[in-house]
C-alpha cells in the first residue's frame, strides 16, 4: 500500500497574495496615524496660542484693574499702575500696544516716558485689532477687544474674538 503524504503549508502565490494585502493594509493605517499625529501638533500649537491669549488678557485686565489715568491710543493704552514709595511719590507707567507684524507688546513699568516695550504674545499669534475704550464716569471702566488668528499654518489657522470690560477698583 501506498502512503500518500498530505502536504500542508501555502503555496509561494498564497504567500505573495497574503503579503501584498497585508501591505495595503498597513500603508493606509500608517497614513492614518500620520495624520493623527499632525492634527494632534496642529491642535497643541492652537492650544498653546489660546493660552497665551488669555493670559495676556488676564495680564491687561488685573493691570488695568489696579490703575489709573488711563490714556488710549489708536491700538494702545498707556496709564498710572502705582506710584513710587519715594518721598515724593512718582507715578509708574504701564501700557499696552499693538505693533505692525501682529504682536502685543507690554511696557516695562518706568517712571519715565517715552515707554520700552517687549512683547506679550506668541510667535503663532496674529493679532489684527487691538482697542481699548475707557468711559470716563465716577468710576472709569475699560473695555478691550482684540480679534485674529492663532496657528501658523493656513489650514490649521483659527480665528479669535476677543472682549471684556475692566472696572478700576476702588482705592
Amino acid at each position: 500500500m501506498k502512503k500518500r503524504f498530505l502536504q500542508k503549508g501555502f503555496t509561494l502565490v498564497e504567500i505573495m497574495v497574503s503579503l501584498a494585502i497585508f501591505s495595503v493594509v498597513m500603508v493606509v493605517a500608517l497614513g492614518a496615524f500620520l495624520k493623527i499625529v499632525d492634527v494632534n501638533k496642529r491642535a497643541q500649537s492652537i492650544e498653546s496660542a489660546v493660552n497665551n491669549l488669555n493670559f495676556t488678557m488676564e495680564a491687561m485686565s488685573r493691570e488695568l484693574r489696579t490703575g489709573s489715568q488711563y490714556t488710549p491710543g489708536q491700538n494702545s493704552i498707556v496709564f498710572i499702575g502705582k506710584y513710587t514709595t519715594d518721598v515724593v511719590p512718582l507715578p509708574v507707567y504701564y501700557g499696552y500696544r499693538l505693533v505692525v507684524g501682529g504682536k502685543i507688546q507690554r511696557a516695562v513699568p518706568s517712571t519715565t516716558l517715552p515707554l520700552q516695550y517687549i512683547d506679550a504674545t506668541a510667535a503663532n499669534v496674529n493679532v489684527r485689532t487691538l482697542s481699548f475704550t475707557v468711559t470716563n464716569h465716577s468710576m472709569p471702566i475699560v473695555l478691550i477687544y482684540m480679534a485674529g488668528e492663532v496657528g501658523l499654518v493656513e489650514k490649521a489657522k483659527a480665528t479669535f474674538d476677543l472682549q471684556t470690560s475692566v472696572s478700576q477698583r476702588l482705592k
